[in-house]
């Protein structure tokens, strides 16, 4: 059975290896680093925690791209895009949509359908939901979406015929004073490394939106030796639709 943390144990569980540094707390690098940001991105995150969101959450589902916090549903497409129209992958890439903003029962849910049709990805066939198969304008291949619990994020066979499987996080985009970042990272290190149902080729990847504090603690933790030595990529996506950190062998 899959082993389950929550942020907390992983923390805990993963802290020794990952720690914090002074250059990570100091803050006086970040001028964006101001205290009502920060609280402003703490109620980001918080009020996405609530079963009944803060009012400044609008019915316009559009919020979700608006917002200074990337969701792990945003992150995963913009992942499984970037694979798709670089041509990367010999099969289709299958992502796994089970973040708190689809499956909770208040609004506004992540428009995934709309999000893809704006990026040429148009859904085959009819349906209720947003799951099914996505054809997308100039790629081999074609990305399919599901809910399956127990899965990675994002799995796509690369051209090498090793499988990318990828454990995807959410995550603010600009800075704060708070250990958020390091949190989140370690949390979808955690998940990628106790993850039980790998084959033996297969290539991890954790994955985080990118921000300037996101981008620092991916350069540090690649180096880190326990890292370095079982071969786990540390990627970040951004909006502009690119990936950093995906060195893959010829």
């Amino acid at each position: 059975m899959r082993l389950a943390y929550d942020d907390d144990d992983l923390d805990k569980l993963l802290a020794a290896h990952f720690p914090e540094s002074k250059e990570d707390s100091d803050t006086s690098a970040d001028p964006a680093s101001a205290a009502d940001e920060d609280d402003e991105s703490h109620n980001i995150i918080s009020s996405l925690r609530l079963r009944h969101p803060e009012p400044k959450y609008p019915k316009n589902r559009g919020v979700w791209l608006t917002a200074n916090l990337m969701s792990r549903t945003e992150a995963s497409l913009r992942l499984a895009r970037y694979l798709l129209h670089n041509r990367l992958t010999s099969s289709d890439v299958h992502v796994s949509l089970t973040g708190y903003e689809l499956t909770r029962r208040w609004k506004p849910k992540f428009p995934v359908e709309g999000f893809l049709r704006e990026r040429l990805c148009v859904r085959e066939g009819v349906g209720d939901d947003w799951r099914g198969a996505y054809a997308m304008k100039g790629a081999d291949h074609m990305l399919t979406l599901d809910s399956a619990p127990r899965t990675a994020d994002v799995t796509a066979t690369l051209l090498s015929n090793d499988r990318l499987v990828a454990h995807v996080s959410r995550g603010t985009l600009k800075p704060s004073r708070s250990s958020a970042e390091h949190k989140a990272l370690r949390a979808v290190i955690g998940r990628a490394l106790t993850f039980e149902h790998y084959l033996p080729n297969d290539i991890m990847a954790a994955v985080v939106p990118r921000s300037p504090r996101y981008r620092a603690l991916a350069a540090r933790w690649r180096q880190i030796l326990p890292i370095a030595r079982t071969g786990l990529l540390i990627l970040t996506v951004d909006r502009t639709g690119r990936v950093h950190g995906l060195k893959l062998g010829k």
